[in-house]
């Protein structure tokens, strides 16, 4: 039992970005009307929370490597819309795996005083993946919601910090030849911390933390302006 549970999970997370992948700062940066794309590596480890016939199954320390690819468009300089397409390679146990994730989300900016930008961001993420392990063929459809606010403040030229609170929804339904099991994060509330440096006009790179009571997860990146 504890076994197609096990493998059942790894299928989600191999599609799962979970957690939320490098947010970026809670900001919309583009400007208005232009194009920007992004490349980022992301690792860590993180706890979920199983249910299977009415039996709770915690899985620990399931360890995940991610890579990200986003689109993003400024509709003018206080609002970014993205779309996300991500790879991600997950284990928990003897088992691990990997295949793509979709999403879509939104930047924006909520007010300025000084070199201190506020803002917030919305992301979501979702994923199917079909799979026959054995002789069981597996069904798993997954969603993943973030909010995140937070500020960003200029430290020195070319150089900020951003950082802040964020809320993680992450659900997902798994079916085996009829038999079915649900999977999620047992906390939602978590925080992150970044460092931004600006190479050129359009060329920056990153690296950020996140963490929560049962997640750890570090990345980096870089962003291109066209």
């Amino acid at each position: 039992m504890r076994k197609f549970v096990l493998m059942a999970i790894v299928m989600c997370l191999m599609a799962a970005v979970s957690f939320a992948g490098p947010l970026g700062a809670p900001a919309a940066v583009t400007g208005t009307n232009q194009l920007g794309v992004g490349f980022d590596y992301v690792t860590g480890e993180m706890d979920l929370d199983a249910s299977f016939a009415g039996r709770n199954i915690p899985l620990e320390d399931v360890e995940m490597d991610m890579y990200l690819a986003k689109l993003v468009y400024g509709v003018n300089n206080n609002w970014d819309v993205y779309a996300v397409v991500g790879v991600a390679d997950a284990g928990v146990d003897d088992f691990n795996g990997d295949d793509t994730v979709y999403g879509i989300g939104t930047k924006f900016n909520l007010g300025q005083a000084g070199n201190i930008k506020f803002g917030g961001l919305a992301q979501f993420l979702t994923g199917s993946v079909d799979d026959t392990i054995g002789k069981t063929d597996i069904d798993v459809d997954f969603y993943e919601l973030t909010l995140a606010v937070g500020p960003n403040c200029d430290i020195a030229k070319n150089v900020n910090v951003y950082g802040g609170a964020m809320f993680t929804l992450f659900n997902a339904d798994i079916d085996a030849d009829g038999m079915s099991a649900d999977a999620e994060q047992s906390s939602i509330l978590g925080g992150f911390i970044g460092v931004n440096l600006e190479l050129t006009e359009n060329l920056s790179t990153y690296v950020e933390y996140q963490a929560s009571s049962d997640s750890s997860f570090i990345g980096t990146g870089v962003a291109l302006k066209f």
